[in-house]
């Protein structure tokens, strides 16, 4: 399995974003249709690390908020779906997202991943700096940064992308 961890604000919207989910910038089409490129050609799943999972469920989607029933709609719209999302905690211990990066891949059979967020947050020191494709919170996802995350996850023709 190939898994994309996946930021959404600076990642999934920028700077000119005009949909918004209550008080948030929503997700940008242009962003979202790179993303759904990116997930075409190499089979990827999607798992979140953005703070916008914080009231998703895999299982029960009874039990989240409007914000992970939004993010849920606009993947469905172009034929995407959140396979999973990672931890904020270890033993009830706050983690940085590369901890919980690290720990995900700990409990799960994966090929190859990438990161792609807007924050370097703790990636260098868990040594995940080369899975990582960092966007311009500005301009969201480009063409550049899913050719990039496309090579990390093995593609042999990122112009594909």
């Amino acid at each position: 399995m190939k898994i994309i961890f996946l930021d959404v604000d600076g990642v999934l919207n920028n700077e000119s974003t005009t949909e918004c989910c209550r008080f948030y910038t929503g997700v940008d089409p242009a962003c979202l249709s790179r993303l759904k490129n990116l997930v075409d050609v190499s089979g990827a799943k999607i798992v979140l690390t953005s703070t916008w999972k914080t009231n998703w469920h895999k299982n029960d989607k009874s039990k989240q908020d409007e914000f992970a029933d939004y993010l849920d709609c606009k993947f469905a719209e172009v034929g995407l779906t959140i396979f999973d999302k990672t931890q904020d905690e270890l033993d009830g211990e706050p983690i940085e997202r590369g901890e919980s990066v690290i720990e995900y891949l700990l409990n799960t059979q994966y090929e190859r991943f990438v990161i792609i967020d807007d924050c370097e947050f703790d990636f260098a020191e868990c040594n995940l700096g080369t899975y990582f494709v960092r966007t311009d919170e500005k301009v969201g996802l480009t063409e550049r940064n899913t050719m990039r995350a496309a090579m990390i996850l093995g593609l042999k023709d990122p112009e594909r992308v």
